[in-house]
């Protein structure tokens, strides 16, 4: 039993560190994040959280060749400058010239084939992950800015509630244990699977630098696994 739920316990704090890096993926790049490929901390880190999560090992394998790819003859200062400009033409554009919405509610409006003009900070999808976050007791700093629906917030929102799961696996609270498994497996279920998927499918069509295009595959990996766990 002691085995079964340490090996829980890792699943459980992998897939948290999964959903990090992820959220750190697809914000608007930073040196951190251009250092962190270019020198193999990156993978490194990635390949530590899909051993520990169980993964299989041709998805690991297939990781591995992927950033491997970028890796070579990496420069962080042109990398990072590639990935703004891709950032900004995929995701940042404004209005009807943008390429693929990083906001949950947006993209799932114009996913549904919806007419008129997607809304950021009015969105149902929108006001119901902000409710989802206030009910958990956490909630990003800049959400009366921007809306707390992006790729990324919603990736630190998941890896907050995996790591409180992990803390209720490791103190052994089967009550706090079934409330965050709970809140998961509902957060997963109407919004996660909903359109993190396609967003990464859509980031792979259109991405025209290597980097956001393999991020995005290999994204796209390791949420299936995620999505497809049970906490």
């Amino acid at each position: 039993m002691a085995h079964q739920e340490s090996a829980s316990l890792r699943k459980a704090i992998a897939s948290s560190d999964l959903c990090t890096l992820f959220a750190v993926a697809f914000r608007f790049p930073d040196e951190a994040l251009a250092d962190a490929l270019c020198s193999g901390t990156f993978m490194s880190d990635l390949i530590d959280c899909l051993n520990e999560a169980e993964a299989p090992d041709n998805e690991i394998q297939e990781t591995k060749e992927l950033l491997s790819q970028m890796m070579l003859d990496c420069d962080p200062v042109g990398l990072l400058a590639e990935m703004r400009r891709e950032h900004s033409r995929l995701y940042d554009i404004p209005g009807k010239f943008t390429k693929i919405h990083i906001f949950e509610g947006p993209f799932r409006f114009v996913a549904d084939g919806q007419k008129g003009k997607p809304s950021l900070f009015l969105s149902p999808i929108t006001a119901d992950v902000k409710k989802q976050m206030i009910e958990a007791g956490v909630i990003p700093k800049n959400h009366e800015h921007e809306p707390v629906d992006s790729i990324y917030s919603e990736l630190e929102f998941m890896a907050f509630m995996l790591a409180q799961f992990s803390e209720s696996l490791r103190i052994g609270d089967d009550s706090i244990q079934l409330e965050w498994a709970n809140r998961i497996k509902r957060f997963k279920q109407e919004h996660l699977e909903k359109w993190v998927p396609d967003f990464m499918e859509k980031t792979v069509q259109e991405a025209s630098a290597a980097s956001y295009k393999n991020l995005a595959l290999i994204a796209g990996i390791a949420m299936e696994y995620i999505l497809r766990e049970d906490s």
